[in-house]
């Protein structure tokens, strides 16, 4: 297995934990937080914050997540008519393009509100840039892969495929 293929699932897994520790953190605070309220022995005014950054996190790195394996939600009926044409390849290098400058739109506005960014929260005092990292994090990740996509289909359109076995088996 070569390098890129490595970093490739170390990414993987990074986002696949990242969003699962959230996932779980979201649970566990939001049924304790039921379950306070019904039985009033303890009082959790904190987890509003946790609760926040954990779901920006988790629909952040998700939709990395989704973005690199391609199972993000999307009208693909055109794809699937025209499959291992031209067209096809045509069609996916349009939209990964399209998708390469909608990520690369919200990098650079992130830097932004991350730059601009004074606040803190009020009761654990983490930076408002700390619960804003995850979207230039995110977005980075869907512009590599975006642009590996374009490459790809690229490729394609000329004849050659870059895709192996072990590295693309979800194309």
């Amino acid at each position: 297995m070569n390098i890129l293929a490595k970093i490739d699932k170390v990414i993987d897994a990074s986002l696949k934990s990242i969003t699962l520790i959230c996932l779980i953190t979201l649970f566990i605070l939001l049924s304790l937080n039921v379950f306070f309220r019904f039985v009033p022995v303890y009082s959790m005014g904190w987890f509003d914050e946790i609760v926040e950054l954990s779901f920006a996190y988790l629909s952040f790195f998700g939709a990395a997540f989704l973005w690199k394996r391609r199972d993000h939600s999307r009208i693909d009926f055109i794809v699937e008519k025209y499959s291992n044409t031209k067209i096809e390849y045509f069609v996916e290098l349009g939209i990964n393009i399209l998708g390469l400058i909608f990520v690369l739109f919200l990098f650079w506005f992130s830097m932004d509100l991350i730059a601009r960014a004074t606040a803190w929260s009020p009761i654990f005092k983490i930076s408002r840039k700390v619960f804003y990292l995850c979207l230039p994090l995110s977005a980075a990740v869907m512009a590599i892969y975006a642009f590996k996509d374009i490459i790809i289909y690229t490729a394609l359109l000329f004849g050659k495929d870059l895709r192996s076995k072990e590295a693309y088996n979800d194309y």
